[in-house]
């Protein structure tokens, strides 16, 4: 079956729900209705004006629609489309056609009641987008709806229409928007009230401000009907004169008023109706700007808190100079400088309280601290200092000097090497706690060399767990070696297999020598005594070479300094199992064995620790 649409192209008129809005080929019946707009009517035999036009046969082919009136009985019939005819008052148009296969393509359908003047009908408007206006003009068979806003402005949300269409139905429909005008068209004949929604956002009214106020920026912003006015300074700064500004009030008057000021800013309120220009007037002094002054420390053997680089002028520099441990604070200066000078302030204590003038353009915070007790006076009247190979070789180059007594005009030959006692290199990291210039006897070598923190120092090598293979009494024949660093393998008991270990040193950094400590729970079980340094050779003297330090050692430290465990162990072939009861003193028993009958009377235990002890024996130890 072929189906074609229906044009329809309405003068004074609208179709009805009787209409067809399509035709077939098929016979069937095809309804042409029409109701005339108030005022008009169909008149008889106009059938120049109401036609229909289609293709037939390959060609165009016109139906002209040649009615006569009907009597007012039937104008029910023709309302409905069950008889062709026009109204007996000339409101109501019917014709029923069908067509056959020859018919094809779209049909345009005329309908003209051209009979009488259209009335003017008025449409209400429920217009709900606030800030516009709606109107409406009748053109022919549409009211042609306008939409404008009240302002300059946008619609932020498109306008849509809620209305009835020609067919009388329910609708919406989307107004056509340029710029601050939107349109829309309805039918006359089915329309009488119609709805209008969106939003329309006006454009923002501008102010333009003459500000007098140097040194300032005047802003504003659109605040519903006001316009809120800001004035800020460039800088920071007061308000010398409070700013004023003039304006015209609600009523359009011309007048003036004191801004609100808070440090910088002044804040002014004007009504946007009655504003397009105000003047704003006043003094605005700005403050002396604060510099960056850069700060740097000069700090021997102690340290500052906190530690800025850069202090602004005019403010308060707190700081507070702490000696290392075993120093003790010497001198404490500030140093700064004014572009052409040096000004030294000497402080006590430590404890630094500064403000920072405005000609000031650098500051040095210069502190020294010497050692209190040096660590060698526990070891008699030495000195014992961290030496590095640099520190070695400054040494190296002041070792030899002469001494000339012009008195006597002989020279003394001085070998700084006879002061000293041993040179030994630690293997370990050896804590630190300042800095002291190197001396030997009388002589002070000017050479800068690290001070120890503290003669012993306990170095941890962590936890270890003995983990058996078996998980039976076989595991306690296993043989445990730990190796120590610098002293070689030691064996530990077998007992301590399927508990956790520790090692620990403890090393004397004067002499070199260290003791290492095997521990399980805290509890100390095997010590072990060995050096965990190197002499380093030095000869000491000119003519009889003394050498310091002993010329034949074991290298251990070829073994190594990472601790480690070997535990050595057999596999359980086939586990034995004995059956055998017999009454026995727990204490007696070794291995794995199940007990029961036990008897703890004459043992002082709480309830919960015998039952949880009676338990323990019931379903099996290793002993």
């Amino acid at each position: 079956m072929a189906s074609y649409k229906i044009n329809y192209h309405l003068t004074n008129c609208n179709t009805t729900a009787a209409s067809s809005k399509n035709y077939d080929t098929d016979g069937n019946i095809i309804y042409f209705c029409g109701k005339a707009v108030d005022g008009c009517r169909f008149l008889p035999n106009d059938g120049d004006y109401n036609y229909i036009s289609r293709l037939s046969g390959g060609s165009t082919k016109i139906t002209k629609f040649n009615l006569s009136r009907v009597s007012a009985s039937d104008d029910s019939k023709v309302i409905k489309g069950d008889i062709d005819g026009i109204s007996s008052d000339g409101k109501y148009f019917s014709k029923r056609l069908t067509f056959g296969t020859a018919n094809s393509g779209e049909m345009e359908c005329y309908l003209n009641a051209r009979g009488g003047t259209p009335t003017v009908k008025t449409l209400k408007i429920n217009n709900n987008v606030s800030g516009t206006n709606a109107v409406s003009v009748q053109n022919d068979s549409n009211f042609d709806i306008t939409l404008t806003g009240d302002v300059d402005g946008t619609f932020t949300v498109i306008p849509t229409v809620i209305y009835k269409n020609k067919y009388n139905e329910a609708a919406r429909g989307t107004m056509n928007v340029n710029g601050n005008v939107a349109t829309f068209s309805v039918p006359v004949d089915t329309n009488e009230e119609i709805t209008i929604n969106g939003t329309f956002t006006p454009k923002p009214k501008e102010l333009t401000i003459t500000n007098h106020v140097s040194g300032t920026v005047a802003t504003y912003v659109q605040n519903g009907e006001n316009f809120d006015i800001t004035l800020t300074g460039n800088t920071d700064g007061s308000y010398s004169v409070v700013p004023a500004v003039s304006y015209k009030n609600e009523s359009g008057t011309q007048t003036t008023g004191e801004m609100s000021v808070n440090g910088k800013i002044a804040t002014f309120s004007v009504p946007v109706a009655t504003n397009e220009t105000v003047t704003i007037t006043g003094t605005f002094t700005p403050e002396t700007p604060q510099k960056d002054v850069p700060v740097t420390y000069s700090l021997t053997n102690c340290t500052v808190s906190p530690q800025p680089q850069t202090v602004k002028t005019g403010s308060t520099l707190n700081l507070t100079v702490t000696p290392f441990t075993n120093y003790n604070l010497d001198s404490c200066n500030i140093i700064w400088n004014d572009g052409s000078k040096d000004v030294t302030i000497s402080v006590a204590g430590g404890v630094i309280s500064f403000t920072v003038p405005d000609s000031c353009i650098s500051i040095n915070i210069k502190a020294v601290a010497s050692i209190i007790t040096p660590v060698g006076r526990n070891y008699g009247a030495i000195n014992v200092y961290c030496v590095t190979l640099d520190n070695l070789d400054a040494f190296s180059k002041q070792r030899f000097f002469e001494i000339k007594d012009d008195t006597q005009g002989i020279f003394e030959e001085v070998n700084l090497g006879i002061f000293v006692n041993r040179i030994r290199r630690i293997f370990t990291n050896v804590p630190v706690s300042g800095t002291d210039s190197l001396k030997c006897g009388n002589y002070n070598t000017g050479i800068t060399v690290q001070t120890p923190e503290k003669d012993v120092i306990l170095l941890d090598f962590g936890n270890v767990t003995l983990t058996g293979l078996n998980g039976d009494s076989e595991d306690y024949n296993a043989q445990i070696s730990v190796f120590i660093p610098c002293r070689g393998f030691v064996a530990v008991d077998s007992k301590y297999i399927g508990k956790t270990i520790n090692l620990s040193f403890k090393v004397n950094v004067i002499t070199g020598d260290a003791v290492a400590f095997l521990s399980c729970d805290g509890v100390i079980f095997q010590l072990e005594s060995f050096s965990l340094s190197r002499d380093v050779i030095y000869e000491t003297g000119t003519t009889e070479l003394n050498i310091v330090g002993g010329t034949q050692w074991d290298e251990q430290i070829l073994y190594g300094l990472e601790p480690y465990v070997i535990i050595t162990q057999n596999t359980t072939i086939n586990k034995p199992v004995n059956n055998t009861q017999e009454s026995v003193t727990i204490g007696d028993v070794t291995g794995y064995a199940q007990f029961e009958n036990v008897d703890l009377n004459t043992v002082n235990l709480l309830v919960d620790e015998y039952n949880t002890i009676i338990s323990e024996l019931e379903n099996g130890v290793y002993l």
